[in-house]
């Protein structure tokens, strides 16, 4: 991993890393507060970065200096096997038709492109994709023909809609396709961006979980904003078909006077979380979210943030929502300019637990609890094992994995992290936990971590991520003055099985250069390789040496020393 910020990447060419060493080892570079006068593309030229498979880059100051910004999305464009792209604060204004070359793209992030007005058309062959976020792309005019193309699609963030009659973008119509969509937002900027009844779409896409929608906010001293606001609550304000699966919904900025009348227990039955953001004119809910003839709502949190005009009293919640544990309300009550921000705990039973302005429940990092009302309950071994499990099984790997797992709710060790790499198969995502592990504070290498990555990476075939990973762990325990002994000897049996005879001999030479010993099946399997390659006088070298060690041959190498032996007699 390479982590780089404006002093680092100018301190490059003074560190021990050869270009030709990080351009055929890393694999994953977070960049941080890029402007031109950065060397990076100097030092460590992006399009000879071959093995990159994340990158996640944030711009200063949302440079708009063209000819810069070209020169880094070229570069990021030639990198054909990255998996995840995060770029933030870009300042131009469109994303070249190279983009479309990342065909082994599966996550992609451009949020706060502030300027970005249009996405090239090629960037619906990235048919890979799971997860496109284009949050806080303000500008973004419309999205290309075509999404329907990116048929694995889990995760879509900030998508703006057209209506049908404009050529060559998508509207909510195209969505219909997309079967795999477990979370949505989408970004409603005026009345043509939508037809009456179109949002029944949504009812089609079954594994939808999240649902967020988001409306332009109107600023009042702008000519007609007023109007289109009415105009396109109008056009959202019809029924739904019944959206059975969701389980989240957001509103954000919503103009009414009263929530969509599509807010009802019989359009969401499984709903569980309610959100409503921002919303100047917002005083009721619609009559029918109070309705018991819908059915009998399942929500268990609702937050109600920066609703100014706000009337309803949140006893009438708990009321109507039998399932209720947690009511953040952040709204001005009674004319009052004072905002609040009350949290409540029930129990099952909806007695209150706990109620007040907001307690200090835990610090991620530094409390090994969890919080029950105001009762501290110890977080077990195995509930933290899953949760590490959890997380990196769904965010795989890269920065927002990372961010994740700092928000953990209590103190990880490396017993939590050898039980997950256990549960976990995907080497990259394994990979991807043990980085994060090395770069907190309370981590020191452990062989038997080791052990299992190499095997790991072994069962994929992944000669170059050992020598790798191999050549990190001989520069980390030379730092800490300790060995792996178990480690080394599994990397020189992994090369010497697979043939791969200089490198298993290199490998055996660092290792005694270290001062860790060699054990017996290691010096064994080296013999067993320079036998089979026809190199006699190699192998009386390796057999002195493991004498030396007071080592013994096994009896397979033994077999097939006694002919080479003869001959070298003869």
């Amino acid at each position: 991993m390479g982590m780089f910020s404006n002093g680092i990447i100018k301190s490059m060419e003074r560190t021990e890393l050869k270009k030709s060493t990080v351009g055929s080892k890393l694999r994953t570079l977070w960049a941080l507060g890029i402007g031109k006068e950065n060397v990076l593309s100097k030092n460590m030229e992006l399009c000879k970065l071959k093995r990159l498979r994340v990158s996640s880059v944030s711009f200063k100051f949302y440079s708009e200096d063209a000819d810069f910004m070209k020169d880094w999305l070229d570069g990021i464009a030639s990198l054909l096997h990255l998996v995840y792209l995060k770029m933030e604060g870009c300042g131009l204004q469109y994303l070249p038709d190279s983009v479309g070359n990342l065909l082994n793209l599966q996550i992609l992030c451009l949020s706060y492109w502030y300027n970005l007005e249009m996405l090239p058309p090629t960037i619906t062959k990235l048919d890979k994709l799971t997860s496109f976020d284009i949050e806080m792309c303000l500008d973004l005019k419309c999205m290309p023909d075509g999404i329907e193309r990116l048929s694995r699609l889990e995760r879509l963030v900030g998508f703006r809609p057209t209506i049908s009659s404009h050529k060559n973008t998508s509207g909510i119509s195209h969505l219909k396709n997309l079967g795999q969509l477990r979370e949505l937002l989408i970004y409603f900027k005026s009345p043509n961006d939508l037809v009456e009844g179109e949002l029944n779409v949504l009812s089609e896409l079954q594994n939808l979980r999240h649902l967020a929608i988001q409306f332009d906010h109107a600023e009042p001293d702008v000519a007609g904003a007023d109007a289109d606001a009415a105009a396109l609550v109008s056009k959202v304000n019809h029924q739904l078909s019944p959206l059975r699966n969701v389980e989240e919904l957001r509103l954000f900025s919503y103009a009414g006077e009263s929530t969509p009348i599509w807010l009802n227990a019989t359009t969401f039955p499984n709903l569980q979380f309610l959100g409503h953001t921002g919303g100047d004119n917002i005083k009721h809910m619609d009559p029918g979210f109070w309705e018991k003839e819908h059915g009998v709502w399942k929500i268990e949190g609702v937050e109600l943030e920066w609703l100014p005009k706000f009337e309803e009293k949140r006893e009438r919640f708990h009321e109507a929502l039998p399932s209720l544990k947690t009511l953040i309300w952040d709204t001005p009550t009674d004319g009052s300019s004072e905002w609040t921000d009350d949290i409540i705990y029930l129990d099952e039973s909806g007695d209150v637990i706990f109620s007040g302005k907001g307690i200090r429940s835990v610090e991620p990092g530094l409390d090994g609890h969890v919080m029950v009302g105001s009762m501290k309950k110890p977080f077990s071994n195995a509930s933290a094992v899953a949760k590490m499990v959890e997380i990196v099984k769904r965010w795989k790997w890269g920065p927002e994995m990372e961010t994740q797992l700092d928000k953990l709710h209590f103190v990880p060790n490396l017993s939590h992290v050898k039980q997950a790499l256990s549960e976990i198969r995907e080497i990259d995502a394994s990979i991807g936990l043990f980085g994060w592990a090395k770069r907190q504070s309370w981590y020191s290498p452990k062989d038997e971590i080791y052990v299992l990555l190499f095997d790991r990476l072994n069962q994929n075939g992944d000669f170059d991520g050992i020598q790798s990973l191999f050549d990190e762990m001989i520069r980390e325990c030379g730092d800490h003055g300790i060995g792996s002994f178990m480690a080394y000897n599994r990397v020189i049996q992994h090369f010497a099985k697979a043939g791969k005879l200089e490198v298993s001999f290199c490998c055996s030479k660092k290792v005694k250069d270290s001062g860790c010993q060699i054990d017996t099946q290691t010096y064994n399997s080296l013999i067993t390789l320079f036998l089979n390659r026809g190199l006699p006088y190699k192998e009386f070298e390796i057999y002195e040496a493991m004498e030396e060690a007071g080592c013994s041959l096994d009896f397979s190498t033994f077999e097939l020393m006694i002919p080479s032996t003869a001959d070298e007699v003869k």
